[in-house]
């Protein structure tokens, strides 16, 4: 049952009877309160306060009445904030180190609507895309759309080596960078292109495919953009499947556009210019099949470092295998962009890295 607190003027119109002798009984009868409740008031009118001081005594006592603002100490904070500039989300914090913060994820986000924590150091920034985007790039025909990847993979969801793809453009649309995502391991792949042109992308890819164990990957899915126009002689090359999201539906794809999202704020902004990177594909190969999978079997070092060269793409070998912070050259793309991301750990991937599953989805093989 809810209690009624008394109103102001429940406590005028005591006063009032308590002035004129009414009886309590009475008083309960016409307020419709407890005998009680009544008597509480009096007593305190009796010692010559009025219900004036009654009522500033209650809003004082309930001040001090319910659960008290959650906050986090000093320690917590700068143990927070320390992330945070490492690119991690809260709720990946609160998952991974569930002992270091003593409130739950959705406190912590509360605690930054309140501006305990900055909105401006999360991830998104508090920001989303507004709605009504239009397509305004040219669109294709005869494309393989997700039904009849359903029907040629009914364990999509679950079942390694599916990618999504997608360009990012760099300064004034000039140039672009290809990124793939593997699904089941979230991994980030970048490949550094000529041009926009569908040629240079399907260079680009087919030159990255011929490096990797054939069938390692099943399948792509990619936007409708005119960039991937050549999909059927990729498709051709290297025996794997080609389908695309429907226009206007970025969700289909997904981890994909999320992915893009991490990579401009870690790396690779709009105002960022491609034309001149290097991406480094042999240099990373040699040093990362014999240091980075140790004691695996051969095809398996094989196609690991193969893997890892162009996974984590545009880095040094040092940096690829773990070693501090290379800096990177003025004409090289920033080696942290998606090395940081991928071994971050993700919430739906249990609290672990995407290095870490794809690296066990390599053992798988062997």
């Amino acid at each position: 049952m809810t209690y009624a607190h008394l109103t102001t003027n429940d406590l005028v119109m005591i006063e009032a009877y308590y002035q004129e002798n009414i009886k309590v009984l009475d008083i309960v009868t016409s307020l419709g309160r407890s005998k009680q409740t009544i008597y509480n008031v009096i007593n305190y009118l009796k010692e010559g306060h009025s219900a004036y001081d009654y009522y500033n005594r209650y809003k004082i006592n309930k001040k001090r009445c319910g659960r008290n603002k959650t906050s986090l100490t000093q320690t917590e904070k700068d143990f927070i904030q320390t992330h945070l500039v490492q690119n991690w989300s809260l709720d990946v914090i609160k998952g991974t180190y569930p002992d270091r913060v003593s409130c739950s994820m959705r406190t912590l986000y509360r605690l930054a609507d309140r501006g305990i924590l900055k909105k401006e150091d999360l991830p998104w920034k508090g920001k989303r895309k507004p709605n009504g985007h239009s397509e305004k790039r040219g669109k294709q025909v005869l494309l393989r759309d997700l039904r009849e990847r359903a029907d040629s993979y009914p364990n999509f969801k679950t079942e390694f080596g599916h990618l999504e793809g997608d360009t990012i453009v760099g300064e004034k649309h000039k140039n672009a960078v290809i990124t793939l995502v593997e699904r089941c391991s979230k991994a980030i792949i970048t490949l550094k292109t000529n041009g926009r042109k569908a040629s240079d992308i399907e260079a680009s890819i087919n030159q990255w495919l011929s490096q990797v164990s054939s069938h390692l990957f099943k399948s792509i899915t990619f936007d409708c953009g005119k960039e991937f126009s050549n999909w059927k002689s990729i498709s051709n090359a290297h025996d794997i499947d080609s389908f695309f999201a429907d226009p206007g539906c970025p969700g289909q794809r997904g981890l994909n556009e999320h992915s893009n999202g991490l990579l401009r704020r870690n790396g690779l902004p709009k105002q960022m210019d491609f034309t001149n990177i290097s991406q480094n594909y042999e240099a990373g190969t040699k040093v990362l099949a014999s240091q980075f999978v140790f004691g695996l079997s051969r095809k398996t070092q094989w196609l690991s470092g193969l893997y890892y060269a162009d996974f984590i793409s545009f880095y040094s070998p040092t940096q690829l295998c773990g070693g501090g912070t290379t800096k990177s050259n003025s004409n090289e793309l920033p080696i942290s962009v998606p090395l940081s991301r991928n071994r971050i750990p993700r919430k739906s991937l249990n609290y672990q890295s995407p290095y870490q599953v794809f690296l066990s989805y390599l053992k798988s093989l062997t």
